[in-house]
């Protein structure tokens, strides 16, 4: 049948439109066989039943994992991140879950819930040069995924290793601390040198971001943020702003700029913070003043054999025998340097000992807002949270004979009556059964100190309040804090947020707010504002925005404004089976009830993945930024719902449309055809192909043709190889390459072992359709054309 006579068959009604656009949900959500599955039916995984969100999450995990080969799940902190992952690796061989050594447990009793088998390693291990032993892993889970945003780490090629050949789910909330670099690092696992070059549409296609308001289930309302003032004391931060520069080491050391903020940072969590830093600061003074009296000028090394004690003594090494020749000249002057910093430091612990202080009214803030807290009738909970060890140990020592309180911080866990199990805590504070009001009153836990080493991953949902004593050094810590007790099942309406403001006002901590607004800047861009920050109030100078909304949360409007045209367009209509694969897509019409400029909304797989394809004549594009506006354009100009399509209205030029989509997918496969994927277009891959190219020349022309195929073979695995840890068996088989003339033997063993290391089967799981030879193609599946 010719185009032309497929193009008159378009069928023309609302129904059949609502049928098309049910079918592109249900291909953007990873579902591509149910389509009107009701949404709300239950969905059990072993004990667990899973809500519609979790549920929806899964398929399209799944369907990244098919088409990537890994996929970064970043819903917001409370969302149940733990059982969709797990509802999308229910059918996986081998699973590997790489998490926080304090999450371990969690992940076991989950697993167990769900019937799901896994084995749990830790990053801790991981940086401890230990990885587990077992069989290839089908799918490698990586829980709190930002710890994997440091390639030069042994953590992170310990990561590369385990997850060569494997699908890779990350999971985290907060992928962004400080830089973009946090997010394409874990992403780099299976994408390898494509992390870096990801589009809009492709980011959004992997990234899965949800927002609170997307859960049906019971989640708490998010108070406003409740700022509490203490007494301001600008003398200590106009101190430390002028405090002379300190000597850095030999091989260089901190900024001024950066020591000020740092040390500002303590003072702003609290008085015994700063003095802690200041007695670190005076240790390293005394032994840079020791050493150049030696006439010696340490290094960062060198310092670290220098120890301060509690009291602030200090220990000696030998710097005669550790540190570098000082410059005879510059000696008196490095002393002069050494002592005014010194003097300086001195000159602000007097303070903090004298008019300055600040912590008594820290103390008395928090005690005021804790009883509030904790004396309404439902007998909420607690959590108090601090960057600093110093400061939690300070409140809970002063405030633990007020309140039911423990202490919880990355060397363990205390009670008034001494050191306890950190289990032991997290159970007494956060029961399984009985109401918290029902545990027996010595065990009994009702506020929770604790640093931020806590704030990942763990549920504090009976909490109904967090207290931050300061402004954590990102942005994502902040989340994470809050997300403790925002969380599914939580028994509270309402969960509330309280800051005990540090003792100056935002104009003097500019340059502390500057530094936490660019890092939210650079998350909102990205992955979009968590609701958390957005939707809890304002967090002063620091709750940044963006013009442009950010991949991931464009795609989940599309997704969004789909559903609410397919329920425009056909309410009422008869659900239909899925739309079949075929030579040419599916095409539709739909006849707004008021003229409007002919739009085409397409379903096109790029490389087996879905994409939304929208645009009016010759404008089209996949961009999440760009497809957006057009589907929330249609649907206001559907004006009153009950309006009727009008069929005597001509639907303009359909045929021009479809063949402009079919256009944009030639121009796109021809583009795909050209290029080699990003993920196989390494450092590393393009060298092994260098040579691979080059082999012939070292070869008589007798072996040239013997050797062919085994070459275009080597080539083709080459090709198939994405991740970090491919690259790197590709940098180490080409660095086994013989010398620049190699001879003709040489030659063909350095094929022979490239070609036995590739052939090395792995797990069908593993065999991603990205690397499939359809992913050379950008296929229109169907066609709606609207107007």
């Amino acid at each position: 049948m010719s185009t032309a006579a497929r193009l008159h068959e378009a069928r023309n009604s609302a129904a059949d439109a609502a049928h098309l656009l049910r079918h592109c949900i249900a291909r953007l959500t990873g579902d591509g066989v149910s389509l009107d599955a009701d949404p709300h039916a239950s969905d059990t995984l072993g004990e667990v039943t899973l809500l519609p969100h979790q549920r929806e999450g899964a398929r399209r995990l799944r369907a990244a994992l098919r088409s990537h080969g890994g996929a970064l799940l970043a819903d917001e902190t409370g969302l149940g991140k733990t059982y969709t992952a797990l509802a999308a690796a229910r059918d996986e061989r081998a699973i590997l879950v790489v998490a926080p050594a304090s999450l371990r447990d969690m992940w076991e009793r989950s697993a167990r819930r769900c019937g799901v088998t896994i084995e749990v390693t830790s990053y801790e291990r991981l940086s401890a040069g230990s990885a587990p032993d077992g069989a290839p892993w089908s799918l490698v889970i990586l829980d709190e995924a930002h710890h994997a945003r440091s390639p030069a780490t042994r953590r992170y090629r310990l990561l590369a290793r385990l997850t060569q050949g494997a699908r890779v789910l990350c999971l985290t909330a907060t992928p962004i601390h400080n830089r973009l670099r946090d997010l394409t690092a874990p992403l780099a696992l299976f994408l390898g040198a494509g992390a870096e070059q990801l589009d809009a549409a492709t980011l959004a296609a992997i990234v899965i971001r949800r927002r609170a308001e997307v859960v049906e289930g019971p989640l708490p309302r998010l108070g406003d943020v409740i700022a509490h003032d203490i007494p301001l004391a600008p003398e200590v931060l106009d101190a430390l702003r002028t405090l002379p520069p300190p000597l850095p080491p030999a091989d260089g050391g901190v900024a001024q700029a950066l020591v000020a903020l740092q040390l500002t940072r303590a003072w702003c969590s609290s008085d015994a913070a700063l003095l802690a830093a200041i007695r670190r600061r005076l240790a390293t003074a005394a032994a840079l003043e020791q050493s150049l009296a030696c006439e010696r000028l340490p290094s960062r090394r060198d310092l670290a054999l220098w120890t301060a004690d509690a009291d602030g003594s200090v220990q000696l090494a030998l710097p005669e025998l550790f540190a570098t020749p000082a410059p005879a000249l510059g000696i008196a002057v490095s002393l002069d340097v050494v002592r005014a910093h010194a003097r300086a430091l001195r000159s602000v612990r007097e303070m903090l000992r004298g008019g300055a202080a600040r912590d008594d009214a820290r103390l008395a803030t928090l005690a005021r807002v804790l009883q509030q807290t904790l004396g309404s009738p439902s007998h909420r909970k607690a959590v108090v949270f601090t960057h600093s060890v110093e400061t939690a140990d300070r409140v809970f020592r002063a405030l633990m004979g007020t309140f039911r309180m423990a202490l919880l911080t990355g060397t363990g866990a205390r009670l008034a009556s001494g050191p306890v199990a950190r289990r032991d805590v997290l159970a007494a504070f956060a029961p399984d059964g009985s109401p918290p009001d029902q545990r027996d009153g010595a065990s009994r836990i009702d506020v929770l100190v604790a640093t931020d080493v806590v704030s990942e991953g763990i549920d504090l949902q009976r909490a109904a309040a967090v207290v931050h004593l300061d402004l954590p050094w990102t942005m994502a810590r902040l989340e994470q804090r809050m997300g403790r007790i925002r969380r599914i099942g939580s028994p509270h309406e309402q969960v509330e947020a309280h800051l005990v403001s540090p003792p100056a006002d935002a104009e003097a901590l500019a340059s502390t707010l500057r530094h936490l607004a660019r890092k939210a800047a650079l998350t909102h861009e990205v992955i979009g504002v968590s609701s958390i920050l957005a939707g809890g109030g304002d967090w002063p100078g620091i709750a940044a925005s963006t013009r442009d909304p950010a991949p991931t949360v464009e795609r989940e409007r599309i997704i969004t404004l789909l559903r609410q045209l397919a329920h425009r367009a056909g309410a009422r209509a008869a659900s239909g089976g899925p739309i079949a694969p075929s030579a040419f897509p599916v095409v539709r019409r739909w006849i707004l009830p008021r003229p409007a400029t002919p739009t085409a909304l397409a379903l096109v797989s790029i490389g087996g993945v879905a994409h939304l394809l929208a645009g009016e004549e010759a404008s089209l594009s996949i961009e999440p930024g760009s497809v957006r506006p057009i589907l929330a354009r249609l649907l206001a100009q559907l004006g009153d719902r009950d309006t009727p399509s009008r069929m005597d209205r001509p639907p303009g030029d359909v045929d021009g449309m479809v063949r402009r989509v079919l256009d944009w997918c030639e121009r796109r496969t021809a583009a795909l055809q050209l290029l080699p994927p990003t993920a196989c277009d390494s450092p590393a891959h393009r060298r092994v192909l260098h040579l691979l190219d080059q082999l012939p020349t070292h070869l008589p022309r007798a072996a040239r043709a013997r050797l062919a195929a085994r070459a275009a073979e080597g080539r083709r695995l080459v090709q198939l190889q994405a991740g970090a840890g491919a690259e790197t068996t590709l940098q180490s088989l080409a660095a086994e390459f013989p010398a620049r003339s190699p001879d003709p033997a040489s030659a063909e063993r350095w094929l022979d072992a490239l070609l036995e290391h590739l052939r090395r089967p792995a797990s069908p799981s593993t065999q991603h359709e990205a690397a499939l030879p359809h992913s050379e193609s950008a296929v229109a599946e169907a066609v709606l054309v609207v107007g």
